[in-house]
């Protein structure tokens, strides 16, 4: 949820090639129970979602927004993928890397515009 007391910044909180690392290995979670139902909606496996991370680069990148409650900065991605529909879905993605760097952290995963 977005509100005035956010910060953002216009560069990346993590690694883009800590996050393809990881999700190549499969290590990706997803945060809430909404990003999960949100994955599911799109008909992604798990290995679809990481497929679609490793395929990010740095112009994909939006913005880094620092939600005070959680005082954890979250990434921004913006990307087109092919996903199993074979149709290109414009994909809104929120992420951050888990504590001790073994995980990406998955907090948006959802047709960019619907919230």
């Amino acid at each position: 949820m977005v509100s005035n007391d956010e910060q953002r910044r216009e560069y990346p909180s993590y690694s883009l090639d800590e996050v393809q690392r990881l999700a190549a290995r499969g290590r990706v979670n997803f945060a809430t129970r909404k990003v999960d139902c949100d994955v599911q909606d799109l008909d992604y496996t798990l290995d679809e979602v990481c497929r679609c991370l490793t395929a990010l680069n740095p112009g994909h990148f939006k913005e880094s927004i620092l939600y005070p409650d959680t005082a954890k900065w979250v990434d921004v991605y913006r990307i087109n993928h092919d996903g199993p529909s074979q149709d290109s879905d414009r994909l809104y993605i929120k992420l951050r890397i888990g504590r001790n760097a073994i995980s990406v952290q998955l907090f948006s995963f959802h047709l960019e515009g619907r919230f």
